[in-house]
């Protein structure tokens, strides 16, 4: 037998999976911001290695410096 507030239940599973809903909901939303936050942090640490490389390529092939460094080192 049933006990008088099995209807009641229902009413209370039904607000349970309301709230579950939800709260995935914005986590997942939480979830997408953070995963756009960082994917846009890696495009710009990206550009500034690609900065950095070039300016590394400048610098290795400036004789002036390679000489000056190649002197110092025989010192």
């Amino acid at each position: 037998m049933l006990p008088a507030s099995a209807q009641s239940l229902h009413t209370y599973e039904t607000q349970l999976q309301s709230d579950t809903l939800r709260f995935a909901a914005s986590d997942y939303a939480d979830y997408i911001k953070k995963q756009v936050s960082k994917i846009k942090a890696l495009g710009e640490v990206n550009d500034a290695l690609s900065h950095t490389s070039l300016n590394c390529e400048t610098l290795l092939n400036d004789r002036p410096l390679a000489e000056t460094v190649s002197h110092t080192r025989e010192q």
